[in-house]
């Protein structure tokens, strides 16, 4: 061991095996097994679906008695669906508004229409008749 003038060590440098080895146990540690939380991670998202799943069918029944009690239940599956990040099923999704969030019945909270353009193909278009939004769904147009 050195000293050098103010009293201070002077560390040799380390051989080139010696910062191999290094590097190899750095990635022997990041390799690791699969997390347990992964596992609970989707039984969370399993469970949060079938909320989901539960609260649109009882709303959709629950609408014509009370339509307050229908749309707390579509903002309780739209929070399951946003703490658990799953996705609210296609047949659920088309059934809530885009801009107030509350509960689509044809007839009842929406108008459905069937347009159809010539040349341009036709489209479904569902009206909140709470907030007015629009939404259309496009057919595909036949090719000819």
């Amino acid at each position: 061991m050195e000293l050098n003038s103010n009293n201070s060590k002077i560390t040799k440098p380390t051989p080139r095996s010696a910062q191999k080895k290094k590097t190899k146990q750095v990635l022997r540690r990041k390799r690791r097994k699969p997390s347990r939380f992964r596992k609970q991670n989707t039984i969370i998202q399993k469970l949060a679906l079938e909320r989901i799943e539960y609260l649109m069918e009882n709303a959709i029944v629950i609408y014509s008695k009370n339509s307050e009690f229908a749309n707390r239940y579509v903002d309780l599956a739209r929070k399951y669906s946003m703490s658990a990040k799953v996705s609210i099923p296609t047949k659920y999704k088309k059934m809530i508004c885009h801009r107030c969030k509350k509960l689509l019945i044809p007839g009842v909270s929406s108008r459905h229409r069937i347009q159809s353009r010539k040349k341009r193909g036709s489209r479904y278009v569902i009206t909140c008749l709470n907030c007015n939004k629009t939404i259309h769904i496009y057919f595909k147009q036949k090719s000819t």
